[in-house]
């Protein structure tokens, strides 16, 4: 008996049907991330069919209406925390907001304009469906932030960490390549036996600021905003620290030195504010468990090292004689209490990596396709996260806690199962 050929070899049978067309139009579009003449050219190719660009757009838009009636219907109660930004496209603004925790996108509109009003329109829209979180991140602009003002008054809203840390990165990149550039331009100029102080002398100032910014970025990065470490109070004292020695040194580069240090100045409320909440719910932790707030500020620098190391080791056998009995629970409180504050909108910037690839395919974006896509991957699961409670589950069941069908099924499709 001759051996089955395992390429040629028929899997299953596949009935191509217009409803199935029409859910690999969607499937290639929306996940697939094919533009229309990709998706032709596929159908061409696969299933010898020919389909023409506007049959493919009608597939797309066919949904529109059954898309805006899940999102009026969409309950937003559950969002504690809320994450907004503006991106934009073709230099026109979409607003956009997400939930940290399970990556649900509540907001995605595209508009004239960034302006408080504008801003103020869409988040009275999203109070309307239940939208009304413990607290907001935002990054510093002026147009979100009025708007979040003037519809949740004195809500908090806590500054965003990624841009500020990113500005300051940029800075100590510019600073390093400063120094490069004068090293390589002394070599230059000794080979030709060209005169070298004034290149040795800007040489050594730029060296001093670059070393002298590593050292104050790195404290700010990593005692002042991380989440793991003293109290409001200590942070504050150092924050005030670094701004100060930033301007001991701003004479030698005002134009860089100085626009760093008057962004610190303007955002330290801004920036600090998550502590400020660490603050109040560690002397409730304290009075819950009769100890120290001191104690569990100790315990909570202490999560910032990793376990088994020296130092950690040292504070962990000091914070057990402390609290003896009662270390566990602290333990766990304090650890629970770090885990769920949030410092960052990175979901948003997250967010907008993953929208920007659907971009690139058209120059203008309208707000039924934007609809689309907020819909697409809210329902969509997620087939990797750094977070293991997050994989294989999409945004809408992570943020109500409960399964969903599939989001073709949502939209009427049957689903495709082949036979057993």
């Amino acid at each position: 008996m001759p051996k089955k050929n395992r390429e040629t070899e028929i899997l299953y049978h596949l009935p191509i049907t217009r409803h199935w067309l029409e859910q690999f139009v969607l499937v290639s579009h929306m996940a697939g991330q094919s533009s229309y003449r990709r998706i032709r050219w596929s159908i061409k190719w696969l299933f010898d069919y020919e389909i023409s660009l506007d049959a493919i757009s009608n597939i797309l838009s066919k949904h529109d209406a059954t898309i805006t009636a899940i999102h009026k219907s969409e309950d937003l109660k559950a969002i504690d925390c809320g994450a907004n930004d503006e991106i934009f496209q073709c230099n026109k603004p979409i607003l956009a907001g997400a939930h940290p925790y399970s990556l649900y996108c509540y907001l995605l509109s595209k508009e004239t304009h960034r302006d408080h009003e504008t801003w103020a329109i869409n988040l009275y829209d999203l109070e309307n469906k239940g939208y009304n979180p413990k607290f907001n991140i935002a990054d510093n602009g002026s147009g979100l932030r009025k708007g979040h003002q003037h519809v949740f008054g004195n809500k908090p809203l806590r500054g965003d960490h990624y841009h500020i840390l990113k500005t300051l990165s940029d800075l100590k990149r510019h600073l390093a390549n400063k120094v490069k550039s004068l090293e390589t331009a002394i070599l230059n100029a000794e080979a030709q036996t060209q005169p070298t102080a004034y290149l040795k002398n800007e040489y050594a100032t730029k060296k001093k600021i670059s070393e002298a910014m590593n050292t104050l970025i790195g404290w700010l990065q990593m005692d002042v905003l991380r989440i793991a470490g003293p109290d409001y109070e200590e942070r504050s004292y150092l924050y005030d620290f670094i701004v100060d020695s930033i301007s001991e040194i701003e004479q030698l580069y005002p134009e860089r030195l100085g626009k760093a240090k008057r962004a610190l100045i303007k955002q330290k409320h801004q920036l600090l504010s998550f502590a400020q909440s660490m603050d109040a719910r560690v002397r409730e932790i304290a009075v819950e468990l009769k100890v120290s707030p001191h104690l569990c500020w100790q315990l909570c620098e202490m999560l910032r090292y990793k376990p088994g190391r020296a130092k950690q080791v040292n504070q962990e056998q000091a914070l057990r004689r402390e609290l003896k009995g009662k270390y566990y629970a602290t333990h766990q409180a304090i650890s629970k209490l770090v885990a769920a504050t949030i410092r960052t909108s990175s979901c948003i910037e997250n967010y907008n990596s993953r929208i920007r690839p659907y971009f690139v395919l058209r120059k203008n974006v309208d707000q039924p396709f934007l609809n689309r896509l907020r819909f697409f991957l809210n329902h969509a699961p997620l087939l990797e996260s750094s977070i293991p409670e997050r994989r294989g589950k999409s945004p809408a069941q992570l943020l109500y806690n409960k399964e969903h069908p599939c989001w073709l099924e949502m939209l009427g499709y049957t689903m495709f199962k082949k036979a057993a």
